[in-house]
């Protein structure tokens, strides 16, 4: 038995198990593009518009 006859014999556990990690990675890139683009989107600023007025009555001194 030569190399590459006991290569192919030997790759063909090999391939599910590649498969199997490609996958796993093309999923965990999705999701972690997913995430920065909804993470990175502007949300409006919560600005507090205050108008104070004040008015005092107090007695002359």
């Amino acid at each position: 038995m030569n190399i590459f006859e006991k290569f192919i014999k030997d790759s063909i556990g090999v391939s599910s198990v590649l498969g199997e990690i490609l996958i796993t990675g093309i999923v965990v890139i999705a999701f972690g593009s997913l995430f920065v683009i909804i993470t990175s989107v502007d949300k409006p600023a919560d600005h507090t518009r205050l108008s104070v007025e004040e008015w005092i009555d107090a007695p002359p001194i």
